[in-house]
């Protein structure tokens, strides 16, 4: 079973930055990172109960 998984504005809001100090730092580097977030919440999504639970089970 697949989970949605929501983002908040803030974490939002560092991956841009984190995207635009790895293109700084070399082109498309950024693209690649943003490639591993993206898989890391496509694992999250299909498999939460491999991840330690937080605040009331998130």
């Amino acid at each position: 079973m697949n989970y949605a998984l929501k983002i908040q504005h803030e974490a939002v809001i560092d991956i841009q930055e984190a995207f635009e100090w790895y293109e700084i730092q070399k082109t498309g580097l950024g693209f690649e990172f943003i490639e591993e977030i993206e898989n890391g919440f496509a694992n999250i999504c299909e498999h939460p109960k491999y991840y330690t639970s937080i605040n009331n089970g998130f």
